[in-house]
């Protein structure tokens, strides 16, 4: 009888409760989940409102930034996380929830550091609240506020949120004694209305686009601002008292700013001059003394991208990261300065953004530099040292800063200069195979050569692997997309960061050898790089390929004397500004000669560059799938 009247209680009460949401938002929710399928929840409108104001005290000027969410539920029983986000330098104001009564709801709330790829910004922080909605149709109201603490670390606002949004607007409330410069960055592709009005105390930006799918979240997705719709906020400088203040209203500015930071550095000879010593000696050449600390600093100091307020800019002292023998890329780009300048060593500490960030020092902006380095200089330049980059060696530069800006400090004024790119030849990956057909199976010796980056992740994927299964790690390297129990090593290279890494090896393959009749049918590429390696043409994000790479095959095939060659398949040959493909086999005497060369030079794909991609991996497949026939005489 109980459990009747439990019953009835609930269905009335969910009768009830489910009769007060508005019709309209259960309709306006049927026709959301028809246009996003994989949609729960949708931002019926989201506000963003940035005012610029002067703290009265400190003369400070600041940004108070609301945002105010409005949402509606595409299914029953939905559960969404909202986050906002906030570092040492963002003040967290009050945060609340409203039902659709208006009344406010109590969310669970979990407040911690947020795991990013941007190592200046490391000390941020999110809280994340949760909202719970069990009727489709029932829309909820979140409203949050927070503070820049000064102008300068308001650097981007983006439209996209993690969910598709009907009405997005984003407004700037700036008095007319600031200057601020609003840069739009990929609008293209998206219809984005500006309407700019003034009064006689603010002129007013605002910015609104309607029907925004969700942000992209895919494998190998670039960076956001390399893509993705949103707007730098530069704030140039201020009036105050009839005072000109500057924020960051030029590049000068900018290092001026930064320098003010790295002036306040302490160097510490007492407890720097002792590792020295130990790291370097008198008889080292200038060259040797470079490597020895530069590597020194790469295998005794651990790099962890993590520090609080000011010092997400500001380098710790060198003395510090020494005795804590781990640091941030700030840290350890100041440890290495330092003890190269005690060396005698004209080192600098210089600013850049690597290939996540888009932009370049054309915007004078905290929005630019995610990463810091040093830099020697030279007679013919300037030497660039990244001890971020483990097992790095001395003049390879890592790919994330190759062709990128850097900021080099220099005195009370500054050098700009571009990294230079690594030629495509310091990232061959060689792979020479000698095969024969011995009792109807495919057999071959091989030798590996492998450089680059390639070569300084594999050093890093080898530390971690136990010492038992060294030799599994090899033969995974050797077999590509073979079986690594068909290779049998025979001699390999310790792991070192100046030279190449070399080791020999012999494979048997069954699957690569077919014979029927009086017809034997060989595919000699076991490895197959790039096989079917297609990209979904429904994609809504660029697509980025791991590394620049070289791959080289250069086999040979002794045919058996019974045999002619029957069949080879045609060249391959593709070539543009991202890849080149040239494969190609011959016959040469009493050999058949296949030789392969895949050259990624451009990791950076647009979607408009996915058709060229898919079909020239088509092709590529297609030859790799082309058999070689012999026929018996």
């Amino acid at each position: 009888m109980r459990s009747w009247l439990l019953l009835l209680l609930v269905l009335l009460f969910s009768n009830g409760f489910s009769q007060k949401i508005s019709p309209a938002d259960v309709t306006l929710s049927e026709t959301l989940k028809k246009q996003f399928d994989e949609a729960n929840i949708v931002l019926k409108k989201n506000e963003t409102t940035f005012t610029f104001f002067l703290e009265k005290s400190s003369k400070t000027l600041k940004v108070e930034e609301v945002d105010q969410k409005d949402y509606i539920a595409l299914t029953y029983g939905v559960n969404h996380v909202d986050r906002t986000y906030f570092n040492d330098q963002v003040r967290l104001g009050d945060y609340e929830i409203r039902n659709y009564k208006g009344r406010l709801i109590s969310p669970d709330k979990f407040c911690g550091h947020y795991n990013q790829q941007g190592i200046f910004h490391s000390d941020a922080q999110v809280c994340a609240y949760k909202i719970n909605i069990a009727q489709k149709g029932e829309t909820r109201s979140a409203s949050a506020n927070k503070t820049y603490l000064d102008a300068k670390y308001l650097t981007t606002a983006y439209f996209h949120d993690e969910i598709p949004t009907m009405e997005r607007s984003i407004t700037f409330k700036i008095p007319l004694w600031v200057d601020v410069e609003l840069l739009e960055i990929n609008f293209q592709g998206f219809e984005i209305v500006k309407k700019v009005s003034e009064n006689a105390t603010y002129k007013e930006f605002t910015y609104t686009c309607t029907q925004l799918e969700p942000y992209p979240n895919y494998e190998h997705q670039p960076g956001s601002s390399h893509f993705m719709p949103h707007i730098v906020i530069r704030t140039k400088k201020y009036t105050v008292e009839n005072k000109e203040v500057d924020v960051i209203s030029s590049l000068q500015s900018l290092y001026n700013w930064y320098n003010s930071l790295t002036s306040k550095n302490k160097r510490m000879e007492n407890e720097l001059v002792p590792v020295l010593d130990q790291i370097i000696s008198d008889s080292m050449s200038d060259q040797e003394k470079i490597r020895s600390i530069y590597y020194w600093v790469q295998d005794n100091v651990k790099y962890i991208a993590y520090e609080n307020g000011l010092a997400g800019f500001k380098p710790e002292d060198s003395h510090h990261v020494l005795s804590k023998r781990y640091g941030d890329c700030k840290g350890m780009a100041n440890l290495t300065k330092d003890l190269l300048t005690l060396a005698g060593f004209d080192a600098r500490l210089a600013w850049l953004g690597t290939n996540h960030l888009a932009y370049t020092y054309e915007i004078p902006s905290l929005a630019v530099d995610n990463h810091m380095i040093c830099a020697i200089k030279q007679h013919n330049g300037f030497l660039y040292l990244d001890a971020t980059e483990k097992y790095n060696q001395l003049g390879y530069v890592a790919e994330r800063i190759q062709g990128k800006q850097v900021l080099i400090e220099d005195g009370d004024s500054f050098i700009v200069n571009e990294i230079p790119d690594e030629s495509i030849e310091n990232y061959e990956h060689k792979t020479h195979l000698s095969f024969e057909i011995l009792d109807g199976q495919l057999e071959a010796n091989g030798v590996e050569q492998i450089n680059g980056e390639l070569k300084k992740n594999l050093i890093n994927l080898f530390a971690a692997v136990p010492k038992e299964k060294h030799d599994l790690f090899y033969k995974s390297v050797a077999a590509g997309n073979a079986n690594p129990d068909l290779v049998s090593l025979n001699a390999n290279t310790v792991f070192e960061r100046d030279s190449a890494l070399i080791f020999d090896y012999s494979i048997s393959l069954e699957n690569q050898i077919q014979t029927f009749d009086e017809e034997v049918y060989i595919e000699l590429d076991f490895k197959k790089d790039f096989y079917n390696q297609l990209i979904d043409t429904d994609r809504k994000a660029p697509y980025k390929l791991t590394n620049k790479s070289s791959k080289i095959v250069n086999a040979e095939l002794s045919i058996p004397d019974k045999f002619n060659v029957k069949y080879l398949p045609d060249p391959l040959k593709i070539a543009n500004s991202h890849f080149e493909f040239d494969l190609s086999y011959e016959v040469r005497g009493e050999k058949i000669i296949y030789n392969r060369k895949l050259n990624i030079l451009d990791t950076y794909l647009g979607i408009e560059e996915f058709e060229e991609w898919n079909k020239a991996i088509g092709n590529l497949s297609k030859f790799y799938d082309d058999q070689i026939i012999l026929a018996e005489k």
